[in-house]
């Protein structure tokens, strides 16, 4: 069968959608993201002096040599992302774990620990308490 034009192929795509709903592909996909256990954005946060952006950028990028290979060493971790904001003076180390407890390991990891010392040294000011998110959903 030959479709012509953008009505066809529309046609063909409903017609597959169709047939994948019926045979169930579709719905259990949409069960099982529903069905996937809650995960733990863990959040934290600085500001710094406005003058101090480039130096604390620069050291952030740096700190990647020592804090990535000991957070892959931990376990739950699904993400972690350092990023800073030139217009806010402020950074954020955002991170997704599997659990509350996989999430807490950050207290004690000791590069984390050396570092946080490192950017108080220098002006930095973090938010206390460090909070963890359960999810309640996700796209």
């Amino acid at each position: 069968m030959v479709f012509s034009g953008s009505i066809g192929r529309r046609r063909l795509l409903q017609g597959s959608l169709a047939t994948l709903v019926s045979a169930g592909f579709a719905s259990n996909a949409r069960a099982q993201k529903a069905a996937a256990p809650a995960r733990v954005v863990r959040i934290s946060r600085a500001s710094f002096a406005p003058e101090k952006y480039d130096d604390i950028k620069d050291r952030l990028d740096r700190a990647q040599n020592a804090l990535v290979p000991a957070i892959q060493r931990l376990h739950g971790c699904i993400h972690y992302f350092a990023a800073i904001d030139r217009e806010s003076s402020s950074m954020v180390n955002v991170s997704v774990w599997q659990s509350v407890e996989d999430a807490k390991q950050m207290q004690t990891l000791a590069p984390m620990l050396e570092l946080a010392e490192e950017f108080t040294r220098e002006g930095v000011r973090f938010e206390r308490p460090i909070l963890n998110y359960e999810t309640l959903w996700e796209a």
